[in-house]
């Protein structure tokens, strides 16, 4: 909502018990899903993920956001997102012909990814960013202001702001004081990073597109 990212529309919906009870597909021996306070996006008309359905990715001029995907790598760098895979975004084919990227699953965010944690969330970092297919995607349709441009916004959100972010975390969802307080923490140190993480990744992903 801050940062006008392509992700899908959500809101937090109150799921009861008698609802789960009362939908065979919610029974699952793999999953557990339980009532209370859940995220809930949604369903967008006529879009794939791109990764099962097309050989060919569309290009600059049939991405109708094409700019927003330099959004996307920088937000992805914030948050420590590793799984920003094509499996991860949404094609939404519109009337004209063109696309409209969103963005989806940003489960594997933060150190520690599923599992992440005060801990974790305190850890030296690796900050070697490993190759995906989708960024050299975006960075053969964008040129490097592109990405500096977001870092800049990024960086200028204020502390209060992500503070706030932190703590409307429903409880339902099990976060501790300290785990909120940590993640605001890493939030905010990430941000002072953001610089020199965008210029790696511009050099490598350059380096990639010269190769």
């Amino acid at each position: 909502m801050f940062l006008s990212l392509p992700v899908v529309p959500f809101e937090l919906v109150f799921i009861p018990e008698e609802f789960i009870k009362n939908t065979p597909k919610l029974h699952s021996k793999k999953y557990k899903f339980s009532s209370g306070c859940q995220y809930a996006c949604l369903f967008i008309e006529n879009s794939f993920v791109p990764d099962e359905v097309v050989k060919a990715f569309p290009s600059k001029t049939e991405v109708k956001n094409h700019d927003m995907l330099a959004a996307m790598v920088v937000f992805d760098l914030w948050v420590n997102n590793i799984d920003r895979t094509m499996s991860n975004l949404l094609l939404e084919h519109l009337s004209d012909g063109s696309y409209f990227v969103h963005l989806i699953d940003h489960g594997i965010c933060f150190p520690g990814g599923y599992q992440w944690s005060a801990k974790t969330l305190t850890q030296k970092l690796n900050y070697d960013i490993p190759y995906q297919e989708t960024y050299r995607w975006a960075f053969s349709m964008l040129n490097e202001e592109d990405f500096t441009s977001f870092v800049d916004k990024i960086v200028s959100l204020p502390n209060e702001l992500i503070y706030e972010v932190t703590q409307s975390i429903p409880e339902e969802w099990g976060v501790s004081n300290e785990e909120s307080a940590a993640l605001y923490n890493f939030l905010v140190e990430q941000k002072s990073h953001l610089p020199n993480l965008i210029t790696n990744f511009i050099n490598q992903y350059k380096s990639n597109i010269v190769n």
